[in-house]
């Protein structure tokens, strides 16, 4: 076994790879339409690369913002329970959220 440490690619590799600011990196992934086609190019081509994943955590504590929604059910039994639960996580994605489930049995 290497004694090699591989540590994960941040956003700021990203940048430096696709030859953009961090900010222009950090704008190619979360609204894309906002820059240049060239520079969405290369920074997609970077991220393939480096096989970099956003950092969920990161992006929370940078925006102020979870993107977690929470729902409590009364239980996971019962089969009208579990389709509303399966509607719900279907919307929830689709919005960019994460679900969050609990249930009080």
């Amino acid at each position: 076994m290497s004694g090699q440490h591989h540590r994960r690619a941040r956003l700021a590799d990203v940048a430096k790879l696709a030859g953009v600011s961090l900010g222009s990196a950090s704008r190619a992934l979360s609204t894309p339409e906002q820059v240049k086609p060239v520079t969405l190019t290369a920074v997609r081509r970077a991220v393939e690369q480096l096989g970099y994943v956003s950092n969920g955590a990161v992006r929370a504590l940078a925006s102020r913002r979870s993107f977690a929604i929470g729902a409590v059910f009364p239980t996971l039994l019962n089969p009208a329970f579990a389709d509303a639960l399966h509607r719900l996580q279907e919307a929830v994605r689709e919005a960019g959220y994460q679900l969050v489930l609990a249930t009080h049995e």
